[in-house]
C-alpha cells in the first residue's frame, strides 16, 4: 500500500510557478524549510509517539514564539496546493486580466471594433486609416470575499476531527466554489441563460443532441461584425452543461458515428447518407458546471451553452488584485496575557472570552460578461 504523502513532500513537489508566497520577514531564514519540516513532522506525529507524549510535545511547542508562524506558513502552503489542485473549471471561458492595483472601476472594451478586422491597403504615400475599439464598454470593481473559521482549543488538542489537515483543504475548496458560482452567475440566473449576455439571446430551446449542437456551432461561427459584416473568429471551444447532461454530452463528443432509427418506412431505398459524427472532430472541450443547477432553478437539467476560446474572442473577463492574486489565510492573535511575567500567549491558546482559535481566508477578484458574440445558449426545453 502506498505511503501517504507528507505536507512537506506535497509542498516541495508542487509547481509554484505563478504563485506568490506571503511570508513574514522573521521566517525568511536559511533554515526555515528545515524548521518547517520538523514542525510538520510534529503536527503529523510521523514518529508515531504515544498519544499522551505527542500531546505533551505539541503543547510544549505551542508555547514557543515561532509556532504560530510555522503553523501559518504550513497551512498557507497547503492552501495554495489544494487551490491549485481544484482550479475552477468555469474560469476557462473567461479572459484573465492583468492584476489590478486597487478597487477603482475597471473599464473593459469589446475585443472587436475595426482593430481586429482586415488591414486596409495603403497606397504609396497614402495615409494609414485609424482603427478604434468600439465605444461599448463594461465597468466593474474588484470585490473582497472571505470566510472566518474557528474551532475550540480542546478540539485542536484532541484533533479528533483532523482539523489541522482539513482546514486548508476546506478553505481552498470554498475559494474554488466561490469562483465557480460567480462565473456561473455571469451567464445564468434563476430564470435560465441570461439572454442579454448570449449572441443568440438564448432564443433556442433545442435539447442537447448531435443535430442541435451542429446547428448551434454553425450559428455561432456565422456571427458577423455588425459594422463590417466580417467574421469575428469565434469558433466554439467549450461546451458547458449541467451534471444532468454530462453523459449525453460525453456520448455526443466521443461518438464516431451517428444513426437514426425509424419504426417504419415506405420511402423505398436504400439511400446513401453520411453517418460520421463530425462534432466529435471539432475539439470541443466539455465543462460540467456543478453550480449551474444551483443558480438556474428554471432549466437546471436542460440548459447548455457554447463558449469561444478567450484567447481569440472572450465572452467575459476576470481580474484579481495585484500582489493578492491567490487566496490568503491569516490567524487571529490571542488577546490573552499571561500573569507572573508570562507576557503574550500563543495564538493556539485561543481568545480570552472562549478559548476559540480563529482563522480567516480572503480572496479579491471580480469580473464581467463582455462579448455576446463569443457564446451561444439554449434552454433545452424544446
Amino acid at each position: 500500500m502506498p505511503q501517504p504523502i507528507t505536507l512537506t513532500e506535497m509542498n516541495e513537489s508542487a509547481d509554484w510557478v505563478g504563485y506568490r508566497e506571503n511570508r513574514l520577514s522573521r521566517i525568511n531564514t536559511p533554515d526555515h524549510l528545515a524548521r518547517l519540516d520538523v514542525f510538520n513532522a510534529l503536527m503529523e506525529n510521523r514518529d508515531q509517539l504515544p498519544t499522551h507524549r505527542w500531546l505533551y510535545q505539541l503543547q510544549e511547542a505551542m508555547t514557543t514564539s515561532d509556532f504560530p508562524y510555522l503553523f501559518g506558513d504550513s497551512v498557507a502552503r497547503e492552501l495554495l496546493s489544494h487551490y491549485k489542485a481544484v482550479q475552477p473549471k468555469m474560469m476557462q471561458i473567461l479572459r484573465k486580466r492583468a492584476p489590478v492595483a486597487d478597487f477603482r472601476s475597471i473599464k473593459t472594451f469589446r475585443k472587436s471594433g475595426y482593430v481586429t478586422m482586415r488591414l486596409q491597403q495603403v497606397q504609396e504615400k497614402g495615409e494609414y486609416l485609424a482603427a478604434e475599439y468600439e465605444e461599448d464598454q463594461t465597468e466593474y470593481k474588484l470585490r473582497k470575499w472571505g470566510r472566518q473559521l474557528d474551532f475550540s482549543w480542546e478540539a485542536f488538542l484532541n484533533d479528533d476531527l483532523g482539523l489541522f489537515s482539513q482546514c486548508a483543504q476546506d478553505l481552498a475548496m470554498a475559494v474554488r466554489n466561490t469562483i465557480e458560482w460567480f462565473v456561473t452567475t455571469l451567464y445564468w440566473n434563476a430564470a435560465g441563460p441570461i439572454a442579454a449576455n448570449f449572441g443568440n439571446a438564448a432564443a433556442s430551446t433545442a435539447p442537447l443532441t448531435i443535430g442541435a449542437l451542429e446547428t448551434a456551432y454553425e450559428a455561432m461561427i456565422a456571427y458577423r461584425h455588425p459594422d463590417t459584416n466580417e467574421p469575428v473568429m469565434n469558433a466554439p471551444k467549450y461546451l458547458v452543461v449541467p451534471p444532468a447532461l454530462k453523459f449525453t454530452a460525453e456520448q455526443i463528443l466521443h461518438s464516431v458515428q451517428k444513426m437514426w432509427l425509424y419504426p417504419e418506412s415506405d420511402e423505398g431505398g436504400p439511400f446513401a447518407y453520411p453517418t460520421t459524427n463530425v462534432i466529435s472532430q471539432q475539439g470541443l472541450q466539455l465543462i460540467v458546471n456543478e453550480w449551474q443547477p444551483f443558480v438556474d432553478t428554471t432549466t437546471p437539467t436542460t440548459a447548455w451553452a457554447l463558449f469561444s476560446d478567450p484567447a481569440q474572442i472572450a465572452a467575459g473577463e476576470i481580474a484579481f488584485m495585484k500582489g493578492h492574486e491567490n487566496p490568503e489565510i491569516v490567524m487571529k492573535k490571542s488577546d490573552k496575557v499571561g500573569l507572573a511575567g508570562m507576557g503574550d500567549l500563543s495564538s493556539f491558546t485561543g481568545d480570552f472570552a472562549t478559548d476559540n482559535i480563529f482563522y480567516r481566508v480572503r480572496h479579491v477578484f471580480y469580473g464581467a460578461a463582455v462579448e455576446t458574440r463569443a457564446c451561444w445558449a439554449s434552454t433545452g426545453t424544446g
